[in-house]
């Protein structure tokens, strides 16, 4: 008897479980019958990189860093949980901007030492859009968003600044805002799609004046905040290294010995220190905010702005100590994968929130179904919008990093390595990831059986040649794998 009752209570906590995370129904607020298409609308489209959401207002952050980002969103459908598609910038930012995952776009990809790029195989939303009759721009701080990967494509105008300075350059692009300008005032009679991405907000945090002291003036602390003091510290730094010339220029001698010095100045175990970091940051947030204020205004001023769908996103987030870390790409905790995104839809001015989780690849199927140009192919996305107007949809969000893979609901997260699941946490009770509850889960065997959808998944991610040792030793030489 005692063995049959606790069968049966196995199988309702097993049925309880699997309801709650396998239907991954969304919950919404303030969902109206507006409508959602915007055919013939300009797109413009944000990816500030670095960028963890419970930094910004519009998600609660006590620091006043977002004002801009804070009035757009509401007259946008902002989304509380969405998830990026990997822990560093170029595998998300290729799910943005193609709607696929990351392991099928690298099926010969050799990081850092090759011209390959993202499969040509798989269309840019760039090349759909002007496939469509729109005139379309990047403006991009390069690095890992550059042309040589492939994010060039589908784009008649693709500017980047990896023209390299002693300042880490894709920090100093939201100074030539004018050329950004320039092209919409050139293009303002067209369809168009503009797409901007800026690494402000990523390290080493050295934001300019006065937005390197506004969050903690007081400090007296080693750290360089300020690109003043910085520049001549580097460049005698590099002076004693040996390096000279055109080397100073170089992205690759920036990464391996400007951004460890940077670090150098900091006291991972100082509590002072690392509040100090996290203004620092906030600093570069609040900067790269004043553009999008100037970008939101140009639209108007221009007279587009009632025309123009503005998405406003991010690559990843990044830690300060959470699980023992500091900048990113070491795991897929939500400090690392949680970001920002709303939607401006002109006609919609509705402050809606969507606690349904979204990912990268969904991008591009939303933009194309509120432009309404039917779709050539079937993305591992979808639209954002069908799951706005139908609250039942099934939704999961996945991660990739190196070995690592993750599946995310609205209320659950599981995270394994090598298709193996490891971690399992309740996020609606358990958001800083620190309860794991997998004991729980590995007592019924049963419940396992139903990931197949993620182990499948995982094992087509494992066995691409994008997981190859050069790429997982180069990802250890650049700080992004420990």
């Amino acid at each position: 008897m005692i063995r049959k009752r606790h069968r049966k209570l196995s199988l309702m906590y097993f049925l309880t479980i699997v309801f709650i995370l396998f239907a991954g129904y969304g919950t919404y607020s303030n969902i109206s019958d507006s409508n959602y298409s915007c055919r013939g609308c300009n797109v413009v489209l944000v990816s500030i990189d670095t960028l963890r959401a419970d930094h910004m207002g519009l998600y609660g952050y006590a620091r006043n860093t977002t004002p801009n980002i804070d009035k757009l969103a509401t007259n946008s459908i902002v989304f509380e949980n969405m998830i990026a598609q990997s822990a560093w910038t170029l595998p998300s930012h290729a799910s943005m901007l193609t709607g696929f995952y990351p392991f099928r776009l690298f099926a010969n990809f050799d990081l850092l030492g090759s011209s390959d790029s993202i499969d040509g195989n798989y269309s840019m939303v760039s090349e759909t859009l002007s496939e469509n009759g729109y005139k379309t721009a990047a403006f991009t701080a390069g690095g890992f968003v550059g042309e040589k990967y492939g994010f060039g494509r589908g784009f008649d105008e693709y500017h980047s600044t990896t023209k390299t300075r002693q300042v880490q350059p894709q920090k100093v692009y939201l100074n030539e805002s004018n050329l950004v300008f320039d092209w919409l005032n050139d293009n303002k009679n067209s369809k168009f799609f503009l797409f901007f991405h800026t690494f402000a907000p990523h390290d080493p945090y050295l934001p300019p004046e006065p937005y390197d002291t506004v969050f903690d003036p007081n400090y007296t602390g080693k750290i360089l905040g300020s690109r003043k003091n910085w520049e001549p510290l580097l460049s005698s730094y590099y002076g004693k290294l040996g390096i000279i010339g055109n080397d100073t220029q170089s992205e690759d001698i920036f990464v391996k010995y400007a951004v460890p010095y940077y670090w150098s100045f900091v006291n991972e175990s100082d509590p002072e220190d690392v509040e100090h970091i996290k203004a620092l940051y906030d600093g570069e947030i609040l900067y790269t905010d004043n553009f999008i204020g100037m970008l939101i205004e140009k639209l108007k001023q221009e007279g587009v702005y009632g025309k123009t769908v503005v998405i406003i996103t991010s690559d990843h987030g990044e830690e300060f100590g959470e699980h023992g870390n500091f900048r990113h790409a070491k795991n897929l905790y939500d400090t690392t994968i949680k970001i920002p995104l709303l939607i401006h839809i002109p006609g919609n001015e509705n402050d809606m929130r969507v606690k349904t989780v979204a990912q990268h690849a969904d991008i591009v199927p939303t933009v194309l179904d509120i432009l309404k140009i039917k779709a050539a192919t079937n993305y591992d996305g979808a639209s954002l919008i069908s799951f706005v107007k139908n609250s039942k949809k099934p939704v999961y969000a996945f991660s990739f990093h190196g070995d690592l893979m993750s599946m995310r609901t609205d209320e659950w997260k599981l995270i394994g390595k090598h298709g193996d699941v490891n971690e399992f946490y309740n996020i609606t009770s358990d958001g800083g990831e620190t309860r794991n509850l997998i004991e729980n889960i590995k007592r019924l065997d049963s419940f396992l059986a139903l990931l197949d959808r993620w182990k499948q998944t995982a094992g087509y991610w494992f066995n691409t040649a994008y997981e190859t040792v050069d790429i997982m030793d180069n990802l250890r030489r650049i700080g992004y794998v420990v």
